[in-house]
């Protein structure tokens, strides 16, 4: 699992930087074009969001999240 951090640094007469952390319950959603990558991305995922799955899990849970993404790469 990756944590991922997200800083922005203002101007000096700005309000300070700002850091966002993500909570490790969060996973990163692959909003990858090609869907060959994009299906290799989901398994990916599927495999880190249940580690203790099988195929047939992480299968189903790819077959779930395809037609979310093109309104997820639209929506950015």
């Amino acid at each position: 699992m990756t944590e991922a951090v997200a800083e922005v640094a203002l101007g000096a007469d700005e309000d300070p930087p700002v850091t966002f952390r993500v909570p490790p319950a969060f996973f990163e959603y692959p909003l990858t074009a090609d869907p060959e990558a994009l299906v290799e991305d989901l398994a990916d995922l599927a495999a880190e969001v249940y580690p203790e799955g099988d195929d047939e899990l992480w299968l189903r849970f790819v077959m779930m999240s395809i037609p979310w993404s093109p309104r997820w790469w639209r929506r950015g």
